[in-house]
Order: structure tokens, then C-alpha cells, then sequence
């Protein structure tokens, strides 16, 4: 194959599938979702007169996907894993240096691999991880492998995974010890190698959390505030579990979620919407700094708040939008990516 022209993003294109051109017009994720489905229905078997040949290709390829797909975007890479524990953690200014005995709950933990950062806390010590959502698990061996594969960097190397927390290979290893994971079973897919005790999945609303006042130490979430219809009442749950002097840390991302998925949708255009709904194309429609007073009035103090993300606003802009947000300052509506750090008063 050639070197690959510039071109839309997640196309391919001629000069890289020069020996069957009819297929540059089909996208990344069709031909991905094309040869998903017909591995998964058994289109490779030993009993194939190209079976060597087919695995030979695939094994390449899927050499190439672990490299190219090891980014942030991708709920099972090594470098979301990484990104989200960090902010999670906070640093050693923010959080302790020692996660000994707490017990760490991530609301809105998603279906597809709810409890792979959960785990990164226990291999630190801690005592319990519980990851909450209200869906269940799509597919449970590959969710169940991608802790293996989590369990798997940290014994070989604590950075690859929690680049600044300050602890060994070793002591790692001595946690696992601890408990009653079997990496073996979770390699297989297997769920009876998650010692529950430690690590679990709850399905549960976030503003009826099933855990006693005062029982968490660190509370977290990942793009999923934005997605809430009650806003308050979650936060004043998270209060409410959340033991005095514990924490939050939650990463908010307030875009128009349609335009991940359609070019044509303009980063903030659900706020042209007029409408009394809560919850718009999916989405709250908070702005970042909204969610501020809502943590500082149910006892949440603002740490710290980190801006990761704008898409700049001016007056032209902001004049198709409705009210409330045609009122705003354009500086307010332009930060559209936050992650904001609290600590229960």
C-alpha cells in the first residue's frame, strides 16, 4: 500500500486501498463494523483453506489497531485509562498520596467498559471501587479482558498507567495479592475472576445512590454531568455519600453531542433549540460555570476548576442563541470542556 493522501477525517482513501478502489468511499468505522460482525460469526475457522492466510493478515492488523488506537477517545486504551486516573486523583496537591483502605465510586461509568479505572484504584490499595450506572454491561468478556489488560500494565510497569502516583511494580503486585482477583480468568473473560468485595457494578440511579452518608472518599465522573436531567439532586446525593474532608472530581464536556457524529452540527447549536425540556439532542445544556454554585451550595467547595476545552463565541454567534444563553458573556459560553476538582466541606 502506498502513503495515505490527506482526506476527510476517518476515510479511506484511493492511494491507500489502491488494490481494491471501490472500497476508498466507505468509511473507517463501516469496513470496522463490517469485519466486527463477521468475526464475531465465526467467518475465520481452522477448517478454512484460508484460514493461515486470514490469520496471518488479521494478526497484522491487529498489531496496527493497538498502536494507532491507543488514544483518548477509546474507552479501552491504555491512554484513556491513564487520563481519566489522573484527573481523577488530581496530583499529589489535590489527592493523598496513599489510597490505602478508601473506597472510590465513578457515577455514570458507561456499558461498554464500566469498571477498568475502578480497577486502576484497587491495584493502588484501595479498598473498594464501585462503578454506577444505570445501564448494564454490553459485552461482559470484553469488559472483563480490558481489566486484564489493566492489571496487566500495571505489573509491568505502574507508569504506563499512573504516571505520577508514587508506587512500585512491587507494591502492586503485593495489592493483588490481597484480594481475590484471577488474572488468569479475567485474560479469558471470565467474570468470577473480579473479586466482587472489592470491585463491583451498580446499577442505580445517581440521585438514589445506594451507599451510606459519609461512605465515600473519592467521588468521580467522566463526561457525565452534561447528560443529567437533575442536576441538584445529583450533586446533593454526592454530597450526602461523600465523608467530610473526601472529594469529587468530575469532567464535563457541555458541546452539542450531535456534532461528534454529523460535521454539519455546529459545536453549540442545541442552544438555538427553543424548548423547556431538560435534557436537548441528550444534554443538559449547562454551561461550565453553572455547575459551580450547584457544588458550593450543597456543600462541595470548588478546588479547582481546569478549562480543557473552548470553541470561541462572538456576538454573531451568540445572537442565534436563545435565552438564557444569548445573554451570557461569549467568554462564558466559549469554555466548553472542564474538569472541575471539589472537597466536601
Amino acid at each position: 500500500m502506498g502513503e495515505a493522501d490527506s482526506g476527510p477525517p476517518g476515510h479511506l482513501i484511493p492511494k491507500v486501498v489502491a488494490a481494491e478502489p471501490a472500497l476508498a468511499r466507505f468509511t473507517m468505522k463501516q469496513l470496522g463494523s463490517e469485519l466486527h460482525a463477521r468475526l464475531r460469526a465465526g467467518a475465520i475457522a481452522p477448517s478454512d483453506d484460508r484460514f493461515d492466510d486470514d490469520v496471518e493478515g488479521l494478526a497484522a492488523l491487529g498489531r496496527e489497531l493497538l498502536l494507532r488506537l491507543d488514544v483518548d477517545s477509546d474507552r479501552f486504551s491504555r491512554s484513556n485509562a491513564a487520563i481519566r486516573f489522573e484527573a481523577y486523583w488530581g496530583g499529589d496537591s489535590f489527592g493523598p498520596t496513599s489510597l490505602k483502605d478508601e473506597t472510590v465510586v465513578e457515577l455514570g461509568c458507561g456499558n461498554r467498559n464500566p469498571l477498568s479505572v475502578m480497577f486502576i484504584f484497587v491495584m493502588l490499595g484501595a479498598r473498594r471501587a464501585i462503578g454506577v450506572d444505570l445501564d448494564g454491561v454490553t459485552d461482559v468478556p470484553e469488559a472483563v479482558r480490558a481489566l486484564a489488560r489493566c492489571g496487566g500494565w500495571m505489573l509491568t510497569d505502574p507508569k504506563l498507567l499512573v504516571r505520577s502516583f508514587p508506587i512500585t511494580r512491587e507494591q502492586v503486585a503485593a495489592y493483588l495479592a490481597a484480594t481475590r482477583f484471577d488474572l488468569a480468568k479475567l485474560f479469558a473473560g471470565d467474570p468470577s475472576g473480579v473479586d466482587r468485595g472489592r470491585l463491583d457494578l451498580r446499577q442505580e440511579s445517581a440521585a438514589q445512590l445506594g451507599f451510606g452518608d459519609g461512605e465515600v472518599d473519592l467521588c468521580c465522573s467522566s463526561t457525565f454531568l452534561e447528560h443529567v436531567p437533575d442536576v441538584d439532586a445529583v450533586i446533593a446525593e454526592m454530597a450526602r455519600v461523600t465523608k467530610r474532608g473526601g472529594r469529587g472530581v468530575h469532567i464535563i464536556d457541555t458541546v452539542d453531542h450531535r456534532s461528534y457524529l454529523d460535521a454539519k452540527v455546529r459545536p453549540l447549536q442545541f442552544l438555538e433549540t427553543r424548548t423547556t425540556d431538560p435534557i436537548v439532542f441528550g444534554c443538559n445544556r449547562m454551561r461550565p460555570q453553572s455547575f459551580e454554585p450547584v457544588f458550593e451550595r450543597h456543600g462541595l467547595e470548588v478546588k479547582r476548576t481546569h478549562v480543557w476545552r473552548r470553541h470561541e463565541v462572538d456576538a454573531a454567534t451568540r445572537a442565534r442563541f436563545v435565552e438564557p444563553w444569548r445573554s451570557m458573556a461569549c467568554e462564558d459560553l466559549s469554555r466548553t470542556g472542564v474538569t472541575i476538582w471539589v472537597r466536601r466541606r
